[in-house]
């Protein structure tokens, strides 16, 4: 027998939220016409925890895992949400920090975990890319010839007290 049931035409779906170093790295890997896909299994579980977040907001626990202060050259350091990169001769202080996020299931909180991921925060690995263009500037193709580590948090006190007090610790 035929069912009568209707499904929606347009079904909805949890859209991933994605850290600022992801939005980095996909950002920078557009301006040099690369497609970055996140296939990484760190990407993949970031992606995943938090589509389970959304879903289940009560369940996550956060830890601080790792703060790092860091000497980078300028050259090294984004200034601003763009990609601004400072001075060469410049040198900042960046901070590095990871967090580890886990959502439990609703029905054994104490025991069973639905998804957990590790983020960093603070850095992200750029690519630099050789663009050929066409005679009217159009971009044909592009290969990346390396990545360099790019650092966007600077280190203050401010900034350590804050994160500190985010995550507990």
């Amino acid at each position: 027998m035929p069912s009568r049931f209707k499904p929606s035409k347009k079904p909805k779906f949890l859209d991933p939220h994605q850290p600022e170093y992801l939005e980095r790295t996909i950002r920078s890997h557009n301006a040099v016409q690369q497609l970055y896909i996140p296939d990484r299994t760190g990407d993949k579980q970031v992606l995943e925890c938090s589509i389970y977040k959304q879903k289940f907001p009560d369940n996550v626990q956060k830890k601080l895992m790792t703060v790092i202060r860091a000497r980078v050259p300028g050259d090294q350091f984004e200034l601003d949400q763009t990609g601004t990169v400072g001075k060469q001769h410049e040198t900042k202080e960046a901070l590095v920090y990871s967090v580890q996020e886990k959502v439990m299931d609703p029905q054994n909180p104490d025991t069973n975990v639905l998804s957990s991921c590790h983020i960093h925060h603070g850095y992200y690995k750029r690519p630099f890319a050789n663009i050929k263009r066409d005679e009217l500037g159009n971009p044909i193709d592009s290969t990346i010839q390396h990545y360099k580590n790019m650092f966007y948090l600077e280190f203050t006190p401010k900034n350590v007290h804050a994160i500190i007090a985010e995550h507990g610790g």
